[in-house]
């Protein structure tokens, strides 16, 4: 295997038209690797990377080094489910790194996005490597989880003081997790209106155990599982009504989430406006500032 697995599939061409404004994608290409990494000892755990292209598949150097999302898929989902929202990111100018997990559960493997961080790491430093130069400990790092996911988030946010930003997607701290001495890193927690299994007096209540800077915010017309591709029969049955109009309700989710990345780990003060005024379509519920 080289030194960043085989060759890359392009996921999105280039479209240098696109501004990534609203909630609309970025103007980057993405394209994706996959390798196995050593987790612990004995056990090897495979990781999809997503990082900007060219229209070969091969990194776009032109703003290199990019910041890192890690993304950590909901309890018993693959994390092909969450690929709309990882190619969405990456095509903005960032690198997201999407682990698996045993039996598609984080919470058994719960470092596993650390141990793929530490090796992507390694791998960029190589010279040799069609990635080098993508990614150096000089850029922030974010973690992102939707549900089980975003428990397993928690963890790693609170092991790794490096990690700037937290986002839970229908998700909220566990109660032994004692986050209430966090205080100086961003939290964003989002979840749907129609939510059934993350509702959104849950999530906040959840967000509320979190001190510092904190923005929670309700999706006009989302449920738990739009934050995934190819729900089955079964888990919307679970579930509140599917959104009427999914694409628009993602792109708002994703006008969000791009602010507050942009905010968090490229300091954009244009995007930190945004944050802090709540100023977006689609959004039924916004709470922000310091949480107590």
């Amino acid at each position: 295997m080289s030194a960043c697995g085989g060759a890359p599939e392009l996921l999105l061409s280039p479209a240098a038209q696109q501004t990534g404004v609203e909630g609309a994608r970025g103007p980057y290409g993405v394209s994706m690797r996959r390798w196995m990494f050593q987790a612990r000892i004995t056990e090897g755990a495979q990781v999809d990377v997503l990082y900007p292209s060219d229209a070969q598949g091969e990194l776009d150097r032109t703003k290199a080094p990019y910041p890192v999302v890690l993304f950590i898929h909901g309890g018993l989902v693959r994390a092909v489910r969450y690929r709309w929202l990882a190619q969405h990111i990456a095509s903005r100018g960032y690198v997201v790194l999407m682990s698996s997990h045993l039996a598609d559960l984080a919470l058994a493997q719960s470092d596993n996005s650390l141990f793929a961080l530490d090796d992507f790491r390694k791998r960029t430093s190589n010279r040799q490597s069609p990635l080098y130069g993508a990614h150096d400990t000089s850029q922030p790092v974010a973690v992102m989880g939707h549900s089980l996911g975003g428990v397993t988030s928690v963890t790693d946010w609170m092991v790794r003081k490096e990690i700037k930003g937290l986002c839970l997607l229908g998700a909220w701290p566990a109660s032994s997790d004692p986050i209430e001495i966090e205080a100086t890193r961003s939290v964003l927690s989002l979840t749907g209106q129609h939510d059934e299994r993350s509702t959104p007096a849950r999530v906040l209540e959840g967000f509320q155990q979190f001190k510092g800077e904190g923005y929670y915010a309700v999706i006009d017309d989302m449920n738990h599982f739009d934050w995934t591709d190819n729900a089955s029969a079964s888990e919307l049955a679970t579930d509140g009504p599917a959104a009427k109009d999914l694409a628009q309700s993602r792109t708002h989710a994703q006008h969000v989430i791009d602010s507050w990345l942009d905010m968090v780990l490229k300091n954009d003060s244009a995007a930190q406006k945004l944050i802090e005024r709540g100023a977006f379509k689609g959004i039924s519920s916004w709470t922000k500032g310091a949480v107590q």
